[in-house]
This record gives structure tokens, sequence and C-alpha cells, in this order.
């Protein structure tokens, strides 16, 4: 999808692009069809700028990608994920690393995920829904298997745990 798009900016006369990737930008200047191009922060980090929330290592926090429930799966040509299945052994894992860690673990619901599933799904769990970032700025380790809100664990310098695994499919890869 990135280079259909970057087809079609290429492919019009642009007088002014935001770009907030410094690479592209030196790609784009060497096109005739942009005047003028204009850096600026990506939308997350001037979120991360605009709050100052404390940074601790109070959770655990799993980013939620609602896995079972994405559609996108068979919009890449993959079947869904049995929902029972998944949440059992995910919360089995999540399970252990509360267990090693000693901490507690938050799930931060991903944006489009039905909090009426959220007690069958996670269980016991402190779920919470767009608030992300606050969140992870309080984790010791952030877990996940794919989220574009990784970004924030990146800003806040928390570590990272990529879940994988063959019960999963290519999708969360």
């Amino acid at each position: 999808t990135y280079f259909r798009l970057e087809e079609y900016v290429l492919s019009i006369k642009v007088d002014t692009l935001f770009i907030s990737n410094p690479q592209r930008a030196d790609f784009y200047k060497k096109s005739s069809r942009v005047n003028e191009i204009v850096l600026t922060n990506s939308r997350f980090y001037d979120t991360f700028l605009a709050h100052s929330y404390p940074v601790t290592e109070d959770y655990i926090v799993f980013l939620d990608s609602m896995v079972p429930y994405h559609l996108d799966q068979i919009l890449w040509g993959h079947g869904l994920i049995n929902r029972s299945s998944y949440y059992s052994n995910l919360n089995r894992v999540l399970d252990i690393f509360e267990q090693k860690l000693g901490k507690k673990m938050v799930v931060c619901l991903h944006p489009q995920y039905d909090e009426a599933n959220s007690k069958r799904d996670f269980g016991r769990r402190q779920t919470v829904k767009h608030r992300t970032q606050e969140y992870t700025a309080q984790a010791a380790v952030v877990i996940t298997h794919e989220s574009s809100s990784v970004h924030n664990a990146v800003l806040y310098h928390k570590k990272v745990i990529q879940l994988t695994g063959s019960r999963l499919n290519d999708f969360t890869k």
C-alpha cells in the first residue's frame, strides 16, 4: 500500500508535501513533481511530547492486537485464529511473565476491540482502552505480537518482548 501511495504522489503535482521521514524526504527532493517538502514530527512523537506521564517500572504491559477478531487476517489470505485456544494459550504465557517478574499485567486493548469480551478473553487482568501511552510509560516490559503502539515502548526506552509461535498464523509476524 505504501509504495502505491508513493507512486500516486509522484504522478501528480504536489505543492507542499508534509513528511516525517527524512530519508523519504530526500527521495522526494529529487522529484520535479514536489515543490516544497516540510519535515514534521510524526503524530506519535507529537503525542509523546505533549504528555508527561510518570516513567516507572510498575507494570507489565501487553499490547493487544485483537488477533482472533482482526479481519485483516482474511484480507491477507489467512484464516481466523481460534479465539478460545488463542486466549487460553496467551493467558498461560502472560501468567508466567507475571509470576517471574512479580508484577501486575495491564492489557492495553486494541482501539477496535469490543470491551464486552474482555472478561472472557483476559479473565481477571486489568484492561484499558485509549491509555496505551500512559501505561507503557509505567511498564517494566512491553509484550506484543505486533502493534503500531510499540513505538511508545521505543520512545520510553522500555524492553519489548514479541510473542510469536507455531499456533499463530503469519499475520502476526
